[in-house]
């Protein structure tokens, strides 16, 4: 069981949201190519329209968990500031170029701290090819998008 499974099933959720979930390229119970260029800005932006795509949903509110919280940046980037409504950050940072491995750039957010009893994200994430850490984290990204509009979009950290 993952560590997001409740909220798929949850019925007040699901009465009142059209939810959809998908595991980014690397992550889950996606493929995880060992090669750099299978996780670039392009591929990561192209894998979020084609899931969108196939539910046609336009203008998603996403909640991001882990390293797919640098995915809304790769989707603003390639598809212009009108092609998500809000961000919901879990656990995660708005683009590469914030997250510690990297170096620091800022970029205001709603930040909360919040903690599982359990350890099942924890158990969830070591499953990850250590490779795809380094090529989701490696890749060139354009962050301009998601600072471009960080003054009118909705996004929160949690």
């Amino acid at each position: 069981m993952g560590p997001f499974d409740k909220q798929y099933t949850n019925s007040t959720l699901l009465k009142n949201l059209y939810i959809i979930r998908y595991d980014v390229r690397g992550c889950g119970r996606s493929d995880a190519p060992l090669k750099q260029e299978a996780y670039s800005s392009k591929r990561q932006a192209e894998d979020f329209k084609a899931v969108m795509d196939a539910f046609n949903v336009k203008k998603p509110f996403v909640a991001t968990w882990s390293l797919g919280g640098i995915v809304p940046a790769d989707v603003l980037s390639k598809y212009g500031p009108d092609s998500l409504v809000g961000v919901i950050l879990l656990g995660s940072f708005p683009h590469r170029n914030m997250h510690g491995d990297v170096h620091g750039n800022t970029l205001q957010v709603r930040s909360f701290l919040c903690f599982s009893k359990d350890q099942t994200a924890l158990r969830w994430a070591a499953t990850q090819p250590p490779a795809v850490r380094q090529f989701m984290l490696g890749r060139s990204q354009d962050e301009t998008g998601i600072i471009s509009v960080a003054d009118r979009l909705p996004i929160t950290s949690v």
